[in-house]
Parts: C-alpha cells; sequence; structure tokens
C-alpha cells in the first residue's frame, strides 16, 4: 500500500448543512446549549420555512411525538442512532435522530409514504462527484455516500453511530483511523491515499469542533484523475482559507482560478489573469523558486513557500500543485495558502525554545565553569604560599583554563542563532580518513584499531566540509575515550536511498539503557569530567546539515552512532 499524507487548513460544520441540500434532504441540526436550529432547503419547503429553534420546532408535534422525540434524544447519548416516526406539521415522517456531540444533533426525516433510507431520494453522487464521510468527535459514523463506501470497500451505512475503529478494519481501516485521528487533534486537514489493483484513491479529512467530513475520489489507472466539480470545489473554499486553481501543465493558462484569490491580490484581480501575471505580486528574489516549482508540478507534487509584498507588510503563501490526466487532458491542480501566521508562530516557537535552553544552560555553565575555578583558586593560593612550587602546578592550572575555554566555546556554539551553513560538494571518504590519521597521531601509545570500510561507491556529499570535519572529530574522539587504552574503531558509509549514512562504531565500554535515552541533554554525560555539550554541539551540526544522528549501545559492548545526511543539495 502506498501512502501520502499531509496537513493544511479547517472544514466547517457548516459544510455538513450545504451537503445536506445538494443531496435534498429534509434534514435539521439542533444546538441544545444555544436552542438554535439549522435546516435545509428542502425541510423549509417541506414542513416550515419559519422554524428558527428547537421550540419552533417541537411546538409543530403533538403532545405524544414530543415525547417520542425527547425520549429518542436522550438515547441517543448510550444507544447511539435512533429511528422512529413522529408527525411534523401534520406531515408523517420517519425520523433518523443521531447526536453529533454533547451539545448538537442531526434529525433526517423520510416521508412515511417512502420506505426509510439513509440516502434520500436524489443520490448525492448525481451533485457531488466525490465520496463522502462524515464523522462526530467520536468518530462515529453520522453520513457516507455510496462512493465513499465504493472506495473504502465496506458498508459504512449499516453502521450509523457506530465507531470507525470497529468497522473499518485491516491495513485500509488502519490508514483511514489514523488519518482522522491526527486530524481531529490537530485540528488540521489531512491529505492520504491508497492504491489498490489498477485503481487509486484519494481521501482529504477536514476537521472542526463537531467532527471530521472526508472526501475522496478515485484515478483510475496510473495517470488518469477526476477533477472536483465546480460546485465541489466552490463549497469547499467558502469555509477555506485555500485559493483552489487548475491550470494547463505549462502554465499558460488558468481552466479555473477561485474567488477567493482577491484576498491576497486585492479587490482589482479580476479572476481571469494569466499565471504570468500574478508572479509579478511575488517577491523578485522568490520568483526563480516559484518557476522551479511549478515546472515540477506538471511532472509530480510539489510545493514551494514565498513572499507577497503589501503596503505594510509582507506576507508569506505557500503554492503547492501536482500533475492530473482527466479524461485524455493534462492538468495541474493546486492551492495557494496564506502561511504568514504559520511563519510567525514557528519564528516564535523557535525563539521561545532557545530562551530556555540558554536559560537551562547558563545555570550549568555556571555549574561546570564553577570546578576548574575552585582548582585553579586552590593551586595558585598553594603557589603563593610556597613560590618553588609555582612552576610544578602551573600545567594543571594551564589544563583547567583550557577546560573553561572549550566550555565557553561550546556554549556560544549553541547559543548562536543558525550561522549560514557553506556547502559544496566534498569527498567524505577523504574526509573521515583525515579525521582517523589525526587520530591515531593523538593516540600513538594506545593499542588501538582505527579502520575505515566504505560500502559506497559514490561517497559524494553537497554539504558543508568544516562541519563535517568537527562531527567526525567529535564522534571519533568520544569512541577513543570509550574505547580507553586497547580496543577497536571502525568507521562506516553507505548509501541509503538518497542519503548518505556515516556509521562510527566501537567495542568500548558502552552506555547503560537507562543513559542512552537522556544523550543530548544539556549537561548530560557519562564521563567523569564530561560536559554534555559535545554531543549538543554535534547534534546542532548534524540538524543545521539537514541530517539525523541515532546511537545505539549496550554496557561493556560498546557504541554505535549513526550520521544520515541527505545526499541531494
Amino acid at each position: 500500500m502506498k501512502i501520502k499524507e499531509k496537513s493544511t487548513d479547517l472544514f466547517d460544520i457548516d459544510e455538513m448543512m450545504q451537503v445536506l441540500d445538494l443531496n435534498d434532504s429534509i434534514a435539521c441540526i439542533g444546538d441544545m446549549a444555544t436552542k438554535e436550529m439549522n435546516v435545509t432547503n428542502k425541510f423549509k419547503n417541506s414542513i416550515s420555512s419559519s422554524i428558527v429553534s428547537i421550540n419552533d420546532w417541537l411546538s409543530m408535534m403533538g403532545e405524544d411525538d414530543r415525547k417520542r422525540f425527547t425520549e429518542s434524544l436522550e438515547n441517543t447519548a448510550n444507544d447511539g442512532v435512533q429511528r422512529f416516526s413522529v408527525c411534523v406539521n401534520q406531515r408523517d415522517f420517519v425520523c433518523r435522530l443521531q447526536r453529533m456531540n454533547a451539545h448538537k444533533w442531526i434529525a433526517i426525516l423520510q416521508p412515511s409514504s417512502s420506505p426509510p433510507s439513509v440516502t434520500s431520494s436524489v443520490p448525492l453522487e448525481e451533485k457531488l462527484t466525490m465520496g463522502l464521510l462524515i464523522l462526530n468527535e467520536k468518530l462515529e459514523i453520522i453520513y457516507v455516500n455510496s462512493l465513499m463506501e465504493e472506495m473504502a470497500e465496506v458498508s459504512l451505512s449499516e453502521h450509523y453511530y457506530e465507531k470507525l475503529s470497529k468497522v473499518m478494519v485491516g491495513e485500509t481501516g488502519s490508514l483511514f483511523i489514523r488519518n482522522c485521528l491526527f486530524a481531529r487533534d490537530t485540528n488540521q486537514k489531512q491529505d492520504f491515499q491508497f492504491s489498490h489493483d489498477e485503481e487509486e484513491c484519494h481521501f482529504s479529512v477536514y476537521p472542526s469542533h463537531q467532527g471530521l467530513a472526508v472526501f475522496g475520489h478515485e484515478k483510475s489507472g496510473k495517470e488518469e484523475g477526476a477533477i472536483p466539480s465546480e460546485e465541489t470545489v466552490h463549497l469547499m473554499e467558502k469555509h477555506t482559507n485555500d485559493v483552489f486553481w487548475i491550470a494547463d501543465p505549462s502554465f499558460r493558462q488558468f481552466h479555473y482560478l477561485s474567488p477567493s484569490i482577491k484576498r491576497f491580490f486585492g479587490e482589482s484581480i479580476s479572476g481571469n489573469e494569466a499565471p504570468e501575471t500574478l508572479k509579478q505580486f511575488i517577491h523578485p528574489a522568490d520568483r526563480k523558486r516559484l518557476d522551479q516549482s511549478l515546472e515540477q508540478m506538471s511532472e509530480r507534487k510539489s510545493k514551494v513557500d514565498v513572499r507577497v509584498p503589501g503596503r505594510e507588510s509582507v506576507r508569506w503563501v505557500r503554492v503547492t500543485g501536482f500533475p492530473l490526466i482527466h479524461e485524455g487532458n493534462q492538468y495541474v491542480v493546486g492551492t495557494t495558502r496564506d502561511i504568514t501566521n504559520d511563519k510567525k508562530a514557528a519564528y516564535l516557537e523557535r525563539k521561545s525554545d532557545h530562551l530556555s535552553v540558554i536559560s537551562q544552560m547558563s545555570a550549568g555553565i555556571a555549574h561546570e565553569i564553577k570546578n576548574p575555578l575552585t582548582v585553579i583558586k586552590g593551586f595558585l593560593q598553594i603557589g603563593e604560599a610556597n613560590p618553588e612550587m609555582q612552576k610544578e602546578y602551573q600545567s594543571v592550572v594551564l589544563k583547567e583554563v583550557e577546560r573553561m575555554e572549550t566550555i565557553v566555546q561550546d556554549f556560544l556554539f549553541l547559543v548562536k542563532p543558525g550561522s549560514k551553513t557553506e556547502k559544496k560538494e566534498v569527498d567524505v571518504s577523504e574526509i573521515i580518513s583525515y579525521t582517523l590519521n589525526l587520530m591515531k597521531k593523538d593516540t600513538e601509545d594506545n593499542d588501538l584499531s582505527l579502520s575505515y570500510k566504505n560500502a559506497s561507491e559514490d561517497s559524494i556529499l553537497f554539504t558543508d566540509e568544516k562541519r563535517l570535519k568537527q562531527v567526525l572529530l567529535n564522534l571519533v574522539k568520544n569512541a577513543v575515550e570509550a574505547v580507553g587504552e586497547k580496543g577497536e574503531i571502525v568507521v562506516e558509509t553507505y548509501r541509503k536511498e538518497d542519503s548518505l549514512a556515516i556509521v562510527v562504531r566501537d567495542d568500548g565500554i558502552g552506555i547503560p539503557e537507562e543513559a542512552l535515552i537522556h544523550i543530548g541533554e544539556p549537561f548530560y554525560t557519562t564521563k567523569e569530567k564530561g560536559t554534555g555539550l559535545g554531543v549538543m554541539v554535534t547534534k546542532k551540526i548534524v540538524d543545521d546539515l539537514g541530517g539525523s544522528i541515532h546511537y545505539e549501545s549496550e554496557e561493556e559492548k560498546g557504541t554505535t552512532v549513526t550520521v544520515t545526511l541527505p545526499g541531494n543539495p
């Protein structure tokens, strides 16, 4: 199963009313907290157009029907969906009533002259060309159309008000549930897809405070896709911040550009502009990156963040698009979204984390520097009282000063803002050989074996040579200290998809399991005179290079550190 996921925007619960209108449903949604009611157009035409509150609704029933409705509503809290006959405004209906959350409920009415049915007499598929599944906040099934059932290969309509996790099982069910949970818990739209046989199904999960709406469409074969109908696009764009667009692969023209484009570029935009015309609104420094991303969209999914200068401030927008073939014609379908607040929030979060680390590390620095200062002070006092011993203690004092200098240098590196990396093509095997030769000179008196195994024919990386040297030097130096006077240290490299893995393995004393989880925390170390800053410096450099670092260790058997760095610019 192939899975793709992404997160973007929100879906308002008002969409449910519009979807029910598209389906010509006689339906209403009541809010017990505000006593307000929303009704569909078919409800207004079939029953009454004057209902605006729950009291209005109940006043149109007889005493027995009001009692039956009230009791059924109470039962939905424990027994799920309730079906019963009710007379409203002198018309008989079969009512399917279910709870959406603690306060809201939905009632769908079917004239009693027709057999009860989950869907209305006019199929939603005739108007909405996508599958639709609506869940409440407990992930219980509120509504599903037949297109969604076909794609999910599960008869969901037989399980209204049951939890999705009990109905959908297996790999497909796990995929649905995971993405629905993510959308609900993060309050972000989640996109995913899976493929089986020759069909590829794409789904989007839109969260709200009341629940989730899942849209889906099938993509037959490897290329043929379904473009959302204009009515569906209008339905979705009304409650999102995204601009929806459909363009030709060369971006000479838009086949569709949603009216919300005015929110980005002003009321002077007519919506008939060509893509090239809208580029003038993009910051000149970002236009090249935008062009490169648009070119990629004709072949694969791509996204790019660019700036839109305004009179008072600069906004950030994210342009996302992917290729699609529909009825033999090629298109690029995408969205443009304002991410200015996301950028600001990310900046503030980084700044907050940065200040938190500085505060924590400042306390550690004071503690770590106090120790060598105490030693220096003690030896200076002894030297003052015994001048003939000053020369003897001079080397000890010098070592403690160097220790403080190392602590301060590591601290300054960690707290300063991320400096720009100077990346170029470098041969990692040469850097490793240089580092090992350097360490061999410092360990000539020890019985140590330092070796390099290159399992990759291509060891070229686009990275910062100086920083990579520092990472390798730190890792090999730590390995030497862990091994002691006798042991073996092996450095290996191998390709891992589009990345290069660098492994430093030793057979030293190892790290206890309870200590391994704390590696990388400020001032946590297993060394007698260590500070833990060296590990933090190494991790920061690896992060700056766009890579990752992983530690594995077992006491008395040794430690393995794996650094994975991206192989492409």
